[in-house]
């Protein structure tokens, strides 16, 4: 049985986080939600904020992006997905359209459509392989909806009223305001036949005369104008049995949908937004992505990846960008990593992109990387230093003890905290012990993350693995941020070396 491409049960979907929750702010996930949804035109805010929690679901979602990796199945549902929103919204637009006969013979139209764009899926898929059991029942679904009698019946009705619509053959006389409708016609010489005869000799050919005349449509979007109007009004009397056919067919089936293929369609656009995202990047940059593995024990590791919201700003600035990569490791007896460097050096990037890669993964989708093994983390939990605090009257320290304090309340062996320089309002004496004290804590929850600071004695901590942003020997930052021992002095040296300030330098000059 086929419910849900998004959710193997539909039944028990987790819970939409609120768009206040913090880790949208801080991760730049908003940003990137925004931007995705701009670049697509696909509006998947709603799914993006339902991440999910079992390893299982992750799972039936990532069959169906491994699908979509194949360039003709990609295509064949973008097609068919684009023509089905088209179709849905202008049934929903249909009580809108003037006169009751043209919205009649709309609706002909587009349910009309709405079977060619199945067919034509089903036709582009017929030879191919579905990996995916969400893709594969969804086609099988299309296949027993377009052979069954209901749809057998619509479609039979619909070529009947397209053929006696095609039969019908009309003449107009105009004579100032007055307009004369003739039914059925005998042929007499026309203005069209006039005009060939005098004016053929200009043209290489008669196909040239036929072309068509591109003229502004200044007609209501829902509405056929006045002349239009009493056209088919003399038409409905001219013809009676047909326009009888189409009224019987709107009051028939003007309701009719099938609830499952527009939710399925509507779910589809979550696919296709992200995998259009996958596509922009990797053509633009050498940066990859991946479905990752996920674990439950052992060591996780991500190579290559970066911040997926910074990629995109960088593209849409400049073409062809040079992202900067990073990696990291998270080994069970080292659950926290500590990061220090240079102001500027891609610390809170480096734990933005680590948010990012547990958040999406958590979504089903392909993350930033070359490769991935990860463990599902069911909570995100981040506190990043904001301007805006230091306008509250209660104090910067404060603020910062009571967010740590609703945080590790709620935090178990699930959860990967990201805390970004972190009691940095108070002295360095201060703001060691209390990190101290907050690492403590989440090692005996058992929590996993990362703690941006400059406070070095935090990396002595036997359950920690430092990391450092790299500068080259004149000070130029690399944006890498790689396993090593916490030193702010060796940043210290290069900068007095590079100016020239170190005591071996200014004792040469005193010396001069």
């Amino acid at each position: 049985m086929f419910d849900s491409l998004l959710f193997q049960d539909i039944n028990h979907q987790p819970q939409i986080l609120p768009t206040d929750d913090p880790i949208f702010q801080d991760l730049n996930l908003e940003d990137l939600f925004t931007k995705i949804n701009q670049l697509t035109g696909y509006d998947i805010r709603k799914i993006n904020h339902q991440p999910l929690t079992n390893d299982n679901e992750i799972r039936y979602r990532q069959e169906t992006f491994k699908d979509f990796q194949e360039e003709s199945v990609y295509q064949a549902f973008e097609y068919f997905t684009k023509q089905m929103l088209y179709n849905f919204q202008q049934h929903t637009e249909l009580h809108k359209l003037d006169p009751k006969s043209y919205r009649e013979h709309n609706l002909v139209n587009i349910l009309d459509n709405e079977f060619e764009a199945i067919d034509t899926l089903l036709s582009k898929l017929e030879n191919k392989s579905l990996s995916s059991s969400g893709l594969s029942k969804f086609i099988s679904y299309l296949k027993k909806y377009q052979n069954s009698d209901k749809i057998k019946t619509i479609k039979s009705k619909i070529t009947i009223i397209n053929r006696d619509f095609n039969n019908i053959y009309y003449r107009l006389y105009l004579n100032g305001r007055t307009v004369t409708v003739e039914s059925s016609p005998k042929h007499k010489e026309s203005m069209n036949d006039n005009f060939k005869e005098t004016f053929s000799p200009i043209f290489e050919s008669i196909q040239d005369m036929d072309s068509p005349v591109k003229m502004e449509d200044n007609r209501s979007p829902y509405s056929m104008n006045n002349l239009q109007i009493s056209i088919i009004t003399q038409l409905s009397k001219l013809y009676p049995q047909q326009f009888l056919e189409l009224s019987n067919f709107y009051n028939q089936y003007s309701r009719y949908h099938d609830q499952l293929i527009e939710n399925t369609v509507q779910e589809l656009t979550f696919f296709l937004a992200w995998q259009k995202v996958e596509r922009i990047i990797s053509t633009q940059t050498d940066l990859s992505f991946t479905l990752p593995i996920l674990t439950n024990d052992g060591s996780e590791k991500v190579i290559n990846s970066f911040d997926l919201n910074l990629a995109l700003k960088l593209i849409q600035r400049t073409d062809h960008p040079q992202i900067i990569t990073n990696q990291f490791t998270l080994n069970p007896n080292k659950p926290f990593l500590i990061i220090s460097g240079p102001n500027q050096g891609g610390k809170t990037t480096y734990a933005r992109m680590t948010g990012q890669i547990f958040y999406l993964a958590r979504l089903g989708i392909a993350i930033a990387g070359t490769s991935a093994k990860i463990k599902t983390r069911k909570n995100i939990f981040t506190h990043f230093d904001r301007q805006e605090s230091s306008n509250k009257l209660s104090g910067l320290l404060e603020i910062d003890i009571d967010r740590m304090y609703q945080i590790t309340k709620k935090v178990d062996a699930h959860s990967f905290v990201i805390l970004n320089e972190l009691f940095s309002s108070t002295s360095e004496e201060d703001a060691t012990e209390l990190g101290n004290r907050i690492l403590k804590e989440l090692d005996q929850k058992h929590a996993t993350g990362i703690y941006v600071t400059f406070l070095e004695s935090l990396g002595e901590n036997s359950r920690v693995q430092t990391l450092m942003s790299q500068v080259t020997s004149n000070a130029k930052r690399t944006f890498k941020v790689i396993p090593e021992n916490l030193n702010g002095q060796a940043y210290t040296d290069i900068l007095l070396k590079k100016y020239r300030l170190s005591q071996s330098d200014i004792e040469g000059e005193l010396l001069k």
